[in-house]
């Protein structure tokens, strides 16, 4: 079986930590984007995640909601959706927050195939977690 490459786009260090110990035990490679680069003199998220999915071959993109400074993880999101003209592939994208969004903007973003799903930092443990994972993959 071929190796399970996941994107996780997360900005806190103790939170990719977990994760990335999390899924490398659980067999998958990860790649990080930590921080967005800068394109004519602004902060880009959405490059940094376009130019990382160039990069290589990405079977699920791990998205945070709120990266700092001003990342907005369904704001990427949409935008991955609206440039799948610069990826072989647009892999499946899942959200991740600690807010409890209203669920019918969650359905909206599902519905029109912005994101696979969401998971909840907060109240999903690790084996929640891994089964979306395997469910999406």
């Amino acid at each position: 079986m071929a190796t399970v490459r996941v994107l996780l786009v997360e900005d806190d260090k103790d939170l990719q930590s977990m994760y990335m110990t999390i899924f490398t035990d659980a067999g998958y490679t990860v790649a990080l984007v930590d921080r967005p680069i800068v394109v004519s003199g602004e902060a880009s998220w959405e490059e940094a995640v376009a130019q990382a999915l160039a990069r290589e071959s990405t079977d699920l993109v791990l998205l945070d909601w709120h990266l700092a400074p001003s990342g907005d993880g369904v704001k990427i999101a949409r935008w991955l959706k609206q440039h799948t003209d610069r990826f072989v592939r647009l892999p499946p994208v899942i959200l991740m927050t600690n807010d409890s969004p209203a669920s019918t903007f969650v359905t909206t973003l599902i519905n029109e195939g912005v994101i696979t799903a969401l998971f909840h930092k907060v109240s999903m443990g690790i084996d929640d977690v891994l089964a979306i994972i395997r469910q999406h993959l």
